[in-house]
């Protein structure tokens, strides 16, 4: 039998590892050379929004509609 404390500490484990995960394929999209990260999660999904990184600046990610994505990117534009 589990308990609480094994049951919590089996869904950090997961956090744990999807986070590792992302932070290795956000890498993977910088050395690719890609401008922009586009992310979506289930929390997103929800939302009915994508989460926005640009990968050539500090600038903070965004939450952005769904549909308004392509206008989002085309309005950031490709200019560092």
């Amino acid at each position: 039998m589990g308990g609480f404390r094994s049951d919590v500490e089996e869904q950090m484990a997961r956090q744990n590892e999807e986070i590792a995960i992302l932070k290795s394929q956000m890498k993977a999209a910088d050395r690719s050379g890609a401008r922009w990260a586009v992310l979506v999660g289930s929390d997103e999904v929800a939302a009915g929004v994508v989460t926005v990184r640009d990968l050539r600046s500090d600038a903070p990610q965004s939450a952005v509609p769904r549909d308004g994505l392509v206008a989002e990117i085309r309005a950031r534009g490709t200019t560092t």
